[in-house]
């Protein structure tokens, strides 16, 4: 069996507060032992593959490097072969045509050759400076990388994952089954484009946040640290459970679902489309594809991996929880968060107008109504969120972030009052 809540904690150790991240590293590494004995879960005439691909939006220094040497040490560990890729070309990624020349007739040779995707030697392909990968108008051969990309997070072995390169004397034809780790600076913007071809939603993607109050808590634990060495035996232990499962991956033919989950899982879609993206226009039109695939996919595989973690063929409701409560509902929340503020997906007339202007101009309608105020000049933060939302056509998730980020930098005055929260804007 492995412990998740031990593994997070080791995590931890090499990449701060980043729990998130730390539960999709898990998924990519027990997707990985899936593949390597070929198992599936059935779908009726289809079958999902375990793959979790996993991207990671950050700022500047927030664990991403350090969480890459603890997932590099693990796979090392149990043989999942992670290639960094330095340059995403179609060469490095597909292959190119090598040209020999036959010693007897003269007569050239044309043999495909490299590339990463289908080399049956890599399991994870590990992208360091994903940010082109979001650009808007991309440089050409980013863009073909982004396609290739794509069409790999497809269901492995499907004919929509197949990747075909034609060249002048050879075509190069790749199956591939790895799986895509990405890291990626947060984009000045997103191309809308990622968002309506499914690029985004076939990866779990992970928007890490981080305001000045985090990072004084990371660089204080850092000092703490300084001068001391962590034990290993917690790391070497955690490996070796993951062996073990290994074996039982091995040795189970199938796994089921068991009473009870499937209703649960509709009962999450039900949340998902009612909850999380109706309260946003935007949402409406583009956010039932990530339902679709982080509640339709995702969440039976992640589900899967947690069953597996405790070592039973039969999904249950707990494994179900957990992939929805503990993981797919927080990112898709962040996720859903993040969109929203790109500049692509705001109303045109508040393009103009600064998040703190409209938040001021709500405030003030709202002391002039007199409606849930206090010393006439603290208005209540569910009405100033509600205001928000329908002045911006935002989900209450984003409305506030924007109230949230607007007090850190000290343009509102928070006071609380039994169990209300009022603010004053400034």
């Amino acid at each position: 069996m492995i412990d998740i809540a031990e593994y997070l904690k080791i995590f931890d150790g090499y990449s701060y507060n980043n729990e998130l991240f730390g539960r999709g590293t898990f998924h990519l590494i027990m997707g990985r032992l899936l593949v390597r004995h070929k198992k599936f879960l059935d779908f009726g005439y289809r079958s999902i593959d375990a793959r979790t691909s996993l991207t990671y939006l950050k700022p500047t220094a927030s664990g991403g490097s350090s969480a890459f040497d603890f997932v590099k040490q693990i796979c090392n560990s149990l043989g999942i072969n992670v290639r960094a890729v330095d340059e995403m070309t179609d060469a490095a990624l597909i292959g190119t045509d090598e040209i020999t020349i036959d010693e007897d007739s003269g007569a050239e040779i044309h043999t495909p050759k490299g590339g990463l995707f289908g080399n049956p030697e890599i399991d994870i392909i590990y992208i360091d400076e994903g940010s082109v990968l979001f650009q808007k108008n991309p440089p050409s051969h980013s863009s073909k990388a982004r396609n290739y990309i794509q069409k790999v997070l497809n269901p492995m072995g499907s004919e929509t994952s197949k990747l075909v390169k034609e060249m002048a004397r050879v075509s190069i034809q790749r199956d591939p089954d790895q799986s895509m780790y990405v890291v990626s600076f947060y984009p000045e913007t997103i191309d809308s484009t990622i968002i309506k071809t499914g690029f985004m939603q076939r990866s779990l993607t992970i928007c890490k946040r981080m305001n000045l109050d985090d990072r004084k808590v990371n660089m204080f634990r850092d000092i703490d640290l300084q001068g001391t060495k962590t034990d290993r035996t917690a790391m070497n232990e955690l490996i070796e459970s993951f062996k073990k499962t290994e074996i039982f991956i091995k040795n189970t033919p199938t796994y089921t679902f068991g009473g009870g989950t499937k209703e649960l899982q509709k009962s999450y879609v039900e949340d998902a489309l009612n909850t999380l993206i109706k309260t946003s226009t935007f949402l409406q039109e583009e956010g039932a594809s990530f339902v679709q695939l982080y509640v339709g996919r995702h969440l039976p595989v992640l589900s899967w991996h947690h069953a597996i973690a405790r070592e039973s063929s039969v999904i249950e409701i707990d494994d179900i929880k957990y992939a929805y409560m503990d993981v797919l509902r927080p990112v898709f929340l962040d996720l859903v968060s993040w969109i929203e503020e790109k500049s692509e997906v705001k109303k045109a007339g508040q393009i103009e107008k600064s998040q703190h202007n409209v938040i001021k101009d709500l405030y003030l309608k709202l002391l002039a109504e007199n409606k849930c105020v206090i010393d006439n000049k603290y208005v209540s933060r569910a009405d100033l969120i509600n205001e928000l939302q329908d002045e911006m056509t935002i989900s209450s998730r984003t409305a506030e972030r924007m109230i949230k980020d607007l007090h850190e930098k000290g343009k509102m005055v928070r006071v609380v009052e039994g169990r209300s929260v009022y603010y004053q804007v400034l």
